[in-house]
């Protein structure tokens, strides 16, 4: 089982997580309620009987007439850096991240901007200059005392904004502590043992390196005057010093440097493992006083895992001086895997440090997916029946590796034959399939050649897990099947049928067609509104059908809804990629946008485009007219025909197979795949898709026979012969004709040209019947008889 962790989730099939809890993985410590107190350590102190630092080794120097007298650090103002004192504590600034400056003084006059410290190192201009300061008497309204924060090239950071303290007075000795708390981001400045003022920081000490100029009473780069006045004490602590510290300085006063003992020291983090079962944590509790005994008084446990750990040791534990104790904490995953993290505060009774955080981490048992990636399999012949398969799954980890869901998907690139393969387990009913630590299980698939054609047919196989590397918990494995054998198109056998008299069904197959949007079927059509893209048009699920083809034909009886509407298909059928270019598809667009307005049909496979769209090209289809058209590839012959009304319309050379598509997703009438062409508008009063390339001969019969019965395709279509053409009247007198079939309708068309012909108006006529005559316009004039009634 693993840990469920609201922080992070992962995508997954959510019915197949049902009773499935996912690992936790570990991003980062929580952001704790309280800032942990660094260590408060002083590391310089002077008390000005002499120059010395009685704890470090930063000496003083004199400067000017600054001298030191009765105890203190005399310095009687002066211009800028004239008179002041040097000390050498540039390393101390350059590695600390927090630091205190503690400091009793006297002004005897208040001078705007004077400072009683100021470290930094100047530079060509303010703007790149850095330093830290106190500032008792500043130059703004008021004249509120401030210390501040500039990094090198960056912006200042002081306490001079919102409510300020008072000025202060001149003649009595101040106690000022600044603290430059990096933990905590904030500045705070005390005064006489109270915090006065604060603000936030951004910034650590050590941002201001090893500084150059470190001053008592002088300003670092800057014109304001030397302070008029005494220091009785300077000390400069690394780490923040806390309030209790502040105000038990204060209280003692100059002189006397109070024992911060019982001093409580415990790391920041504490790391353990555990194999997957509960393990006591130990926090480690070193007193470094040298006298008072250190009582553990408190320990409070917070974060996301709280709730795994718990509290051993009895309190108050108490640790000596100088020795170290283990507050031992107990900790149970319950069965989870992952990257627990919590936090323990710890009270105590250091008078300085009354409340120490640690952060936690436990590890536990992680697993680790790793899939044996397989070559093809197979061969497997096309008339085979369904193939039982396995993948290789392991688990090199140290813990339990459950894998959620497998599911088989369509790649990034076509041809895709996903839908031929499918994962054995069920998880949903199923549950997740365990791997125990170091080792392997079979994941079981099967594929079905159900007659695609020959070739390396490839699937892509998702497998969800709960490795908790975000790469590894959802991983692609394409999946190789080779099929061989091939397949017999002739004659064409039909594979769909829609005849649309009350719904979408397939008459033949089982594609029945799905609508979308407004598309509706009505009057014995379907009716397409052409609005948006892919939002009002029919969905086929043919994707097989164009799997397991050579060749194929498409027919249509159709009526265009108007003769404006460029590039919308009356069906495409493919597969989209993340271009047009990576997209693959058949289609026959009624009106394309090209000069003239053909109609076209495309074929685009992985390798490249054909259409017909090179000229010579048919006429524009006009609207509210019924055609039919048939669109053949024909893998035999190598071409792509387009015959409207039983009559040869164009062609193009074309060599491939219709199988290159692979087993097409997006199988649209009225829509078009990946691209944004409007949807089509008008209606269909039926369609067929057959396996194998019509003859023209096929095409003729079948626009003959019409959408009310299927063609007889081994039928000869009757040869008619013209025995006489006169002209009389002005009229063109078509006489002598045999070969028509009585009762069936027949109609005349006309051109000026070959490939110009057009319905004569009312020329409708039946075999046996007189033939109407056809009016004499322009110089010449071709006549021709056609199956059908005139449109």
């Amino acid at each position: 089982m693993t840990r469920n962790n609201p922080g992070r989730t992962r995508a997954a099939r959510s019915t197949a997580l049902s009773g499935v809890l996912k690992k936790a993985v570990l991003l980062g410590f929580l952001g704790l309620g309280a800032a942990d107190l660094q260590a408060q350590q002083l590391v310089h102190r002077w008390s000005f009987t002499n120059l010395n630092d009685s704890v470090g080794t930063a000496n003083a120097t004199l400067n000017g007439t600054a001298s030191v007298s009765g105890g203190q650090l005399v310095i009687p103002g002066g211009a800028a850096r004239t008179n002041f004192a040097a000390l050498p504590i540039g390393a101390t600034i350059a590695s600390s991240d927090s630091l205190t400056v503690e400091a009793w003084f006297t002004s005897t006059t208040n001078q705007n901007w004077a400072k009683v410290w100021m470290f930094g190192t100047p530079q060509a201009n303010e703007a790149a200059t850095g330093y830290i300061d106190f500032t008792p008497f500043t130059g703004i309204t008021n004249n509120p005392p401030s210390t501040g924060f500039k990094a090198p090239a960056g912006a200042q950071t002081n306490t001079r904004g919102g409510t300020n303290p008072a000025a202060l007075g001149t003649g009595t000795q101040i106690h000022s502590v600044a603290v430059f708390d990096d933990a905590a981001n904030e500045i705070r400045l005390y005064l006489n043992g109270t915090l006065a003022d604060s603000e936030v920081w951004n910034g650590t000490i050590s941002q201001l390196g090893n500084t150059t100029q470190n001053y008592l009473g002088a300003a670092v780069f800057y014109g304001d005057p030397c302070l008029n006045g005494s220091i009785n004490e300077f000390r400069v602590w690394k780490g923040a010093m806390s309030a209790a510290r502040v105000s038990a300085n204060s209280t003692a006063g100059p002189d006397t440097v109070p024992p911060h003992d019982p001093r409580i020291s415990v790391p920041g983090t504490v790391a353990a493992t555990s194999s997957g079962g509960a393990i006591s944590v130990n926090v480690p509790v070193t007193n470094e006083g040298s006298a008072n005994s250190l009582s553990i008084t408190g320990a409070t446990l917070a974060g996301q895992d709280a709730a795994s750990f718990g509290v051993t040791s009895t309190l108050p534990l108490n640790v000596a001086p100088g020795a170290t104790s283990n507050l031992v904490l107990s900790f149970n995953p319950d069965g989870f895997t992952g990257n627990f993290t919590a936090t323990v505060e710890i009270a105590s009774s250091d008078p300085f440090n009354a409340s120490k955080i640690v952060n936690l981490q436990v590890q536990v048992a992680l697993p680790d997916i790793a899939v044996t990636t397989p070559g093809a399999y197979g061969p497997v012949a096309r008339t085979a029946p369904q193939q039982s398969y396995s993948l290789q799954i392991s688990n090199t980890g140290q813990g339990e590796l459950a894998i959620i869901d497998a599911i088989f998907i369509a790649g990034n690139t076509a041809p895709t034959h996903f839908q031929q393969f499918d994962v054995t387990r069920d998880f949903v009913s199923e549950g997740a399939l365990i791997v125990a630590p170091g080792g392997n299980t079979n994941l079981a698939f099967t594929f079905n050649p159900g007659g695609v054609h020959s070739g390396a047919k490839t699937g892509i196989l998702r497998i969800f897990s709960d490795d908790p590397d975000q790469n590894e918990a959802q991983i692609d494995i394409p999946i190789t099947v080779n099929v061989t054998g091939a397949q017999s198109e002739s004659p064409p056998v039909l594979a769909h049928r829609w005849s649309f008299t009350t719904d979408g069904s397939d008459s033949v197959g089982s594609a029945a067609a799905v609508l979308n949007g407004t598309a509706s079927v009505s009057g014995g059509n379907l009716v397409l509104a052409g609005t948006g893209v892919r939002t009002n048009h029919a969905t086929i699920p043919i994707g097989y059908t164009i799997a397991s083809a050579s060749s194929i034909t498409v027919e249509a009886w159709f009526t265009p809804a108007n003769a404006t509407q460029t590039w919308s298909k009356l069906w495409m059928f493919g597969t989209p990629g993340s271009s047009g270019e990576q997209s693959t598809y058949i289609d026959f667009t009624p009106r394309s946008g090209i000069t003239g307005d053909a109609p076209s049909s495309s074929f685009r496979s992985p390798s490249g485009e054909i259409n017909t769209r090179a000229e010579p090209n048919p006429p524009a289809l006009v609207a509210n007219v019924q055609r039919h058209a048939v669109v053949v590839y024909d893998s035999v012959a190598d071409l792509i025909s387009i015959y409207l009304d039983g009559q040869l319309a164009d062609s193009v050379a074309w060599v491939g197979e219709i199988y290159e598509l692979g087993n097409t997703t997006d199988n649209f009438i009225g829509g078009a795949v990946f691209f944004g062409d409007q949807d089509w508008a008008g209606t269909v009063n039926e369609m067929r898709i057959w396996r194998g390339a019509f003859t023209s001969a096929n095409a003729a019969v079948s626009s003959s026979s019409g959408t009310e019965q299927l063609p007889d395709l081994n039928a000869v279509p009757s040869s008619v012969k013209i025995g006489s053409v006169t002209i009389s009247g002005g009229n063109i007198v078509i006489g002598g004709v045999t070969g028509l079939v009585s009762g069936q309708s027949y109609h005349l068309q006309t051109g000026t040209l070959l490939n110009d012909f057009v319905a004569v108006p009312g020329s409708t006529f039946t075999g046996g019947g007189a033939i109407p005559v056809v009016p004499v316009n322009g110089p010449r004039r071709f006549v021709r008889i056609v199956d059908g009634a005139a449109p």
